[in-house]
């Protein structure tokens, strides 16, 4: 099958991110219509195989070899041959456990060490899973938010809640200046406590950008054809996702994604005409694994890239590394803790390390 270059980055490991299909028809007209596909009508010159060899010499050729051009493909060919590049959820998740589980090897001491000023010695992870508030989110995706706190900031930070990032991202959860400025309240971005009101305040407004009269026909449409009268599991395994990603792709790109996905399947049968017929089944989160991977095919959003997908994926992996690490032996190390449970009297500006020379956790 044919490459189809897109104008985003393709660096996604995932076998869906490198092979493209060709989509002809509407799909393919709509691609040409924007730019997004113009270059799939060019074929590049064959690179020689050993370039530091001298080219061997050709026979004269007494006419140009005609320009190579990829073959379109229908609809029905498109699905007919998609089920073979689909990676479900978990199957992504767990190919980027494994780099997290090293990386939680290196950060998981600094991670479970108590928090500054804090009477009850809580760890940072049980600190992060603790304190959002979310009164404007449906309890279960409030829940899933809340488990999932920890591994932002070991995806961002790696717990550092001190860290000053190259780009100018600041704290546990890599706060931009400008975000900080709608959402901090004036705090101390560097600010564990701090950080984590900012982040309250940010996902209320991810969360209403989602559900207003742009994006809400659209999210109500993939429930009622994937889900199926399901509300939990749509609110736990596909809007969750949804407002995660949006951290890092924004919501109005996102919900571009969204409209797109939901126009590529508008009637139930459509599922099963694309999907059922060729023997794919998604239920659950492998339906945000779909939506994620045909928009690499078919570019809804030109800016919501690779790493925007990965990102969701990355959260998910951390979060499985933190759970496979949260072991009592290791906490009991960690933190001091007694064999009844409760903590010895901690000494927490002792406990709280500094790492690579950044300034020490605030959360006064």
């Amino acid at each position: 099958m044919e490459r189809l270059p897109k104008a985003k980055q393709d660096t996604e490991p995932a076998d869906l991110g490198r092979r493209r299909f060709v989509v002809g028809a509407a799909a393919a007209g709509a691609m040409l219509a924007t730019g997004a596909g113009a270059e799939a009508l060019e074929t590049s010159p064959r690179p020689r195989t050993n370039p530091s060899r001298e080219p061997e010499p050709l026979a004269p050729e007494t006419s140009p070899r005609p320009t190579e051009r990829p073959t379109l493909m229908t609809e029905a060919e498109f699905y007919e041959q998609f089920p073979e590049h689909f990676t479900p959820f978990d199957t992504r998740v767990m190919e980027l456990a494994g780099d997290f589980v090293h990386e939680l090897e290196t950060a998981i001491s600094y991670g479970m060490r108590a928090t500054l000023n804090d009477p009850q010695a809580r760890t940072r992870v049980e600190y992060l899973r603790t304190e959002l508030q979310l009164p404007d989110f449906d309890p279960v995706v409030a829940a899933e938010l809340r488990k999932l706190l920890p591994a932002k900031a070991l995806v961002e930070s790696n717990w550092n809640a001190g860290l000053v990032s190259g780009s100018g991202a600041r704290g546990i959860l890599q706060f931009m200046p400008g975000t900080w400025a709608e959402h901090g309240n004036d705090g101390n971005i560097l600010s564990l406590r701090d950080q984590v009101v900012a982040t309250d305040s940010l996902l209320r407004q991810i969360h209403f950008t989602l559900q207003s009269d742009r994006y809400r026909p659209a999210l109500d449409r993939i429930e009622a054809i994937f889900f199926n009268g399901d509300r939990e599991s749509f609110l736990r395994d596909f809007y969750t996702l949804c407002v995660q990603s949006c951290f890092n792709a924004g919501a109005g790109n996102l919900g571009s994604v969204l409209e797109g996905f939901a126009n590529e399947f508008r009637r139930a049968d459509d599922v099963h005409r694309k999907l059922s017929a060729h023997g794919l089944s998604v239920a659950g989160r492998d339906v945000y694994a779909l939506m994620t991977q045909l928009e690499r095919l078919k570019d809804w959003d030109p800016q919501y890239e690779a790493q925007s997908i990965n990102y969701v994926y990355k959260l998910y992996a951390a979060r499985a590394a933190i759970d496979q690490g949260w072991s009592p032996g290791l906490r009991q190390q960690l933190m001091g803790e007694l064999p009844d449970g409760s903590h010895p009297a901690v000494d927490a500006t002792a406990v709280v390390g500094n790492q690579s020379g950044a300034p020490q956790d605030q959360r006064g």
